[in-house]
């Protein structure tokens, strides 16, 4: 079996909508008014969550990054500190 990973254009195909309209926990689509879109990689990383998926209480007023964002973050930052 050839393995390999799904482009967003694959997703797209699938599901019919965009990625940052699907949440990156739960997998669904409703409650867009409760979606929060990652603000990481200078705004093109296409991740979105429900704030109740995200542990949010509410939209944040600012920024707002997801998992492999902040994961990314933290590792270069530890990178940085180590060189």
């Amino acid at each position: 079996v050839a393995w390999r990973f799904a482009t967003e254009a694959d997703v797209v195909a699938q599901l019919g909508v965009p990625l940052d309209e699907i949440c990156g926990v739960c997998g669904r689509k409703d409650d867009e008014d409760r979606l929060v879109l990652c603000d990481g990689r200078n705004g093109a990383c296409n991740h979105a969550a429900h704030t109740y998926c995200a542990g949010l209480s509410c939209i944040p007023d600012g920024e707002w990054f997801c998992r492999e964002c902040r994961a990314r973050s933290t590792s270069t930052a530890a990178f940085s500190l180590s060189v």
